[in-house]
């Protein structure tokens, strides 16, 4: 089921460099978009519609009945699977799986770089062959926290795109500054989410600030001279991310000769 957040109509595609928009050229990581029935430059990461179709799981092996060349595709997308976010999966999916009869997914990783573009090919699985059936290349953009996708019909049916659960890990995670019995921790806030960090063998639930900037939290009473290691997860509901972990030490206690 797609539900449109935005009316979306792209004069030009998204390259590497700019895009003309209404005679304008497009800042890197713009595109040129509708909004209000006005072609103007803007961000696909606040421009897009939700994409929540429960029959691209990965998971689902029945009724391999769907493609995507039905869907009239306009602009970018960001994949949902219920109330969590999704991506279009990086490996082999088997035939006969999201709701298709050959599952479509990238041939390279996703954006890794805050508000980058890239351009990923795109495979088909059928007939014992991860990439018996190639694709149109597609672009992706790496969000606060999510991505989104700029789909195109696919080359034949039954094509569809499939789509996993992804929860992205907390990105910029660094020791800001420390005491003798102090550590302050920082790292880059994301969209409705909240994060849980570890050390010692006790985890912490910290909810994100509200307003713009990185999220700040000062573990103290901790001995000083020592090191320690810090775990930190990013959470929405029950789903809980991969951590990221960093090392930091304490301040060393100066002697007065």
């Amino acid at each position: 089921m797609l539900l449109p957040l935005f009316h979306l109509f792209t004069l030009t595609s998204l390259t590497e460099g700019q895009v003309l928009c209404s005679g304008v050229n497009c800042a890197s990581g713009m595109d040129c978009i509708s909004i209000n029935g006005v072609l103007q430059c803007a961000d696909p990461c606040d421009h897009y519609s939700v994409l929540n179709d429960s029959w691209r799981s990965v998971d689902n092996a029945n009724n391999p009945l769907h493609c995507d060349r039905n869907i009239n595709w306009a602009g970018w997308y960001r994949f949902f699977l219920g109330q969590a976010d999704a991506r279009i999966p990086e490996k082999c999916v088997a035939e006969l799986r999201c709701g298709t009869y050959a599952p479509l997914w990238i041939t390279a990783p996703h954006p890794t770089q805050m508000n980058q573009t890239v351009t990923r090919s795109v495979c088909g699985a059928w007939s014992g062959s991860c990439c018996y059936l190639s694709s149109n290349p597609i672009q992706i953009k790496l969000c606060n926290g999510f991505y989104v996708y700029k789909p195109v019909y696919p080359t034949w049916c039954d094509y569809a795109y499939c789509a996993e659960l992804y929860f992205p890990i907390p990105e910029g995670f660094r020791a800001s500054g420390q005491t003798q019995n102090s550590i302050t921790l920082q790292w880059n806030k994301m969209d409705n989410i909240s994060f849980v960090l570890q050390f010692n063998g006790a985890e912490t639930n910290i909810s994100a600030p509200s307003g713009d900037g990185p999220v700040t939290y000062t573990v103290s009473s901790l001995a000083a001279g020592t090191t320690y290691t810090f775990t930190l997860y990013s959470v929405s509901g029950s789903i809980r991310s991969s951590g990221v972990s960093i090392t930091a030490a304490t301040g060393e206690i100066l002697c007065d000769l």
